[in-house]
């Protein structure tokens, strides 16, 4: 009775940790795009009355030109379009353009910021980092469950822990995923780095899929067991 009763104690334990993960909530970068590193860009401003429309200045993240007085095209739909060629978006980062448009008798001029990632999706360095804590959470709470399987003595909740931590480990792997082709952290990290990181994380896994198959048999063995295929050794 005492041992179902710290079983239960766990398990409502283990729901609390799972409903604080899923409370994380990530923030999106302010501004236009994202757009993908090394595509062309359509930038543009909309303008009912105006005549001409030029883009004085489009900088780069770090604040340098990448070109400047630039004519506008215009488009019958009453805006102003350039095409930024995919040669000069390699940089990852916010970049901005300036504009002048306006007619014979009135002008407007400002500046907009757009976004490049390396993926083209909203992931800027701060919440990739966020991601790579979500991934440690998920991969934590899978590794705690398969440490229960291990201590649980009925087969029922040893059952239980051991397809939780399996569906957790493919939960961390997805979060990583994302981390490595979808967000801007993969972009400060280097080749040699990457591969190392890649190999850690690749051992990390072996070693949790061995323990989940030594795991797995010794659950069958139990079952079979419990159903009096075979005798208990003990």
């Amino acid at each position: 009775m005492k041992t179902r009763r710290n079983n239960k104690k766990i398990i409502i334990g283990m729901f609390f940790l799972i409903g604080i993960l899923f409370m994380v909530n990530v923030i999106s970068a302010d501004g236009l795009g994202p757009f993908k590193q090394s595509e062309d860009i359509e930038l543009y401003q909309t303008c009912n009355n105006c005549t001409y429309c030029n883009f004085t200045k489009i900088k780069f993240p770090n604040g340098t030109n990448i070109l400047s007085n630039i004519t506008a095209t215009q488009d019958p739909e009453s805006y102003f379009y350039y095409i930024l060629d995919g040669e000069n978006t390699t940089a990852t980062g916010i970049y901005k353009y300036c504009y002048d448009c306006g007619n014979n008798i009135e002008s407007a001029t400002g500046c907009i910021n757009f976004e490049v990632t390396l993926s083209g999706y909203s992931s800027p360095e701060g919440q990739s980092f966020i991601l790579v804590g979500i991934f440690i959470i998920i991969f934590g709470i899978a590794c705690i469950f398969l440490y229960l399987s291990d201590k649980m003595v009925e087969s029922g909740p040893k059952i239980f822990f051991l397809l939780a931590a399996f569906a957790f480990l493919m939960g961390s792997i997805a979060s990583a995923s994302v981390v490595a082709f979808d967000s801007n952290l993969t972009s400060g990290v280097n080749d040699t780095i990457g591969i190392m990181l890649f190999a850690f994380g690749m051992i990390f896994i072996i070693i949790f899929a061995y323990i989940m198959i030594r795991q797995t048999v010794e659950t069958i063995d139990l079952l079979k067991v419990k159903k009096g295929y075979v005798k208990d050794a003990w």
